[in-house]
């Protein structure tokens, strides 16, 4: 028990460092857009392996990319898990969904321990 109070203390430490500090914010923006664009490669370069998820990126290319067009990406995403672009589509949006949740899971840990450690290590003015 008194091993893992000298861990945290260190780790604490280590945050009241600028240059730690800064280098784990870093490392933290890279685990932030990192993972986004190689799971976005890695979708557009198995989407289009099948006829259904050719005419899902069809579809989605005659869409847009706009806030007005959010109601048509639902209706995208309900259609995927409708199976109406066949099983691999769906499967590779199951990927998807699970690789997002995991990387939020990621992200929450990741800059949940820095807003730990900043409120741990702020001065209060007595």
């Amino acid at each position: 028990m008194q091993l893992s109070i000298i861990t945290m203390n260190t780790l604490f430490d280590l945050f009241k460092n600028d240059t730690f500090h800064f280098w784990y914010v870093m490392g933290g923006l890279a685990i932030l857009c990192l993972p986004m664009a190689a799971m976005s490669w890695w979708y557009h370069a198995n989407i289009r392996k099948t006829a259904g998820g050719r005419a899902l990126m069809d579809r989605q290319n005659a869409t847009g990319a706009y806030a007005k067009d959010l109601a048509q990406g639902w209706a995208m995403a309900r259609d995927i898990a409708d199976g109406r672009y066949g099983p691999a589509a769906r499967n590779l949006q199951n990927k998807v969904y699970l690789f997002v949740g995991l990387w939020i899971i990621a992200l929450i840990l990741y800059f949940g321990l820095l807003l730990w450690a900043d409120e741990v290590n702020r001065i209060v003015p007595a």
